[in-house]
């Protein structure tokens, strides 16, 4: 089985289709469905460009970062980069490390509340009071997806 290579807070974006098996986005839906189907992928955790940004329209190879949104929140690519080292930080992991998709997402459930997601993951993020809120319900559902 292919080792996917998931950035520290897409793992936490993949939360809704995993969750419910349904996205309609272009790069992150397929991945995380792929997921869903076979809970045993590899997933090597990462800080920076992954296997849904590298594909993504959104993606700027030549400066290595996503150019959605750029001009009204230039401050985006950084805040991602730290909510990854944060997320792989929190989670006890190093970055580069792998493991599988249902107990990577188990150790999620574990390590990270609501409070740790707001507070210690997705601090710096603009769409972080919107995530705490279904966070705790998201999670169970995709640890249970993927059980």
């Amino acid at each position: 089985m292919k080792t996917l290579t998931i950035r520290g807070h897409h793992l936490f974006d993949m939360l809704g289709p995993l969750a419910t098996g349904e996205s309609n986005h272009k790069t992150l839906g397929p991945v995380a469905l792929g997921i869903r189907a076979n809970p045993k992928t590899p997933i090597k955790v990462v800080i920076g460009v992954d296997d849904i940004c590298a594909p993504c329209e959104w993606w700027d190879h030549d400066v290595d970062h996503c150019a959605k949104c750029l001009d009204k929140h230039p401050e985006d690519n950084q805040n991602s980069l730290d909510s990854d080292a944060n997320a792989i930080r929190v989670l006890g992991l190093e970055s580069e490390d792998v493991m599988n998709a249902d107990d990577l997402y188990r150790l999620i459930q574990e390590k990270v509340t609501k409070k740790v997601l707001a507070e210690q993951v997705c601090v710096a993020c603009r769409l972080v009071d919107r995530c705490k809120e279904t966070y705790a319900q998201r999670i169970a559902d995709t640890v249970a997806a993927l059980t």
